[in-house]
């Protein structure tokens, strides 16, 4: 068994990292802008809400749930499951009896976050107004290792059909030299579920990505690590993502950031940084090769169901998705 790559994501000291992670967690706080939300006035709309543990490991609660006009993420789950709140009712401290491991003084390093829409929201459950059709994830996981993953692939179409709150984003997929095919099925998968506006092309050596579009990167690692994307190396795209690639292989790491396990000729599939009002998501469908890349890409367009609930995934050359983290012995 191979050792995770050491220092290459350095993590804060537990004090510090609390610190940040409540600034996080606690932003809903202060004061805030009134209120809105795209369903009109005294009608219900409805959202999805999933509640996991261990990074979507095990299921805790699915239910699809009506939401009022303006209501919040936060006020939707009270409702629905037993929750106990701390810090003035900021924290998300306890969700059925499964409790923050660091309110609780014991030094264990496990939280509950949440994403809508497959982006991890920057402000508090209690500022974030719900919209119609919005999915709601919330997962309790150790931070230890993870202490921001800011974009999943587990709530597919999103956060390419309603994006971050209640305004989508145009999407566009870069696809490598054999890849055109597909890139026109993910296209039509996405326009099929909902996307609005969708576009295609070659892939770019240099790619700017601003606030006006997300992207599908479709193409070998090979080809999407020496690129430059919004002033990120290709390969920087993957830092705190539980996976790397390495020559001819995927590195499939665990909850504490260690490789459990490596493919050769698969593919893999992930979200990387972004997704709030101004920074639009990057997803990375890819593999060791041109088989891998076209796994990956089957899984999304062919069997959507298989990466639901997944923070990222590795495809194995048999067609089998293998989410990570992989859990921990």
């Amino acid at each position: 068994m191979k050792s995770g790559a050491k220092g290459r994501n350095r993590t804060f000291p537990a004090a510090i990292a609390g610190i940040l992670l409540l600034g996080l967690l606690l932003a809903g706080c202060t004061a805030a802008a009134p209120k809105t939300s795209s369903t009109a006035a005294g009608t219900r709309a409805r959202a999805d809400l999933l509640i996991t543990r261990d990074f979507g490991a095990e299921t805790v609660y699915k239910a699809t749930v009506r939401v009022p006009a303006g209501e919040t993420v936060l006020e939707a789950l009270s409702k629905t499951v037993k929750v106990e709140t701390a810090y003035g009712g900021g924290f998300v401290n306890s969700i059925e009896g499964i409790g923050s491991g660091y309110t609780a003084g014991g030094g264990k390093q496990s939280d509950w976050f949440y994403y809508v829409n497959g982006v991890q929201a920057p402000v508090g459950a209690g500022e974030r107004v719900l919209h119609a059709g919005d999915k709601v994830w919330w997962d309790y996981h150790s931070w230890e290792r993870y202490q921001s993953i800011p974009a999943v692939i587990g709530q597919f179409p999103e956060p390419f059909v309603r994006g971050y709150g209640g305004k989508p984003f145009p999407v566009e997929i870069l696809y490598g030299q054999g890849f055109e095919n597909e890139a026109g099925e993910l296209k039509d998968a996405l326009l099929s579920g909902g996307a609005r506006h969708v576009s295609s092309s070659p892939l770019q050596r240099t790619i700017r990505r601003g606030a006006e579009r997300s992207l599908i990167l479709l193409a070998e690692w090979k080809h999407i690590k020496p690129l430059e994307v919004a002033g990120r190396q290709g390969g920087e795209l993957l830092s705190g993502l539980p996976l790397r690639l390495d020559k001819d292989e995927i590195l499939m790491l665990d909850e504490a950031g260690k490789t459990t396990d490596a493919q050769t000729h698969a593919g893999a599939i992930a979200a990387a940084g972004g997704g709030d009002a101004h920074r639009p998501v990057v997803w990375l469908v890819t593999g060791t090769g041109p088989t891998g890349v076209r796994k990956a890409a089957d899984a999304i367009i062919e069997r959507p169901e298989a990466i639901a609930g997944k923070i990222a995934a590795v495809v194995d050359p048999g067609g089998d998705v293998i989410a990570l983290p992989r859990r921990g012995g």
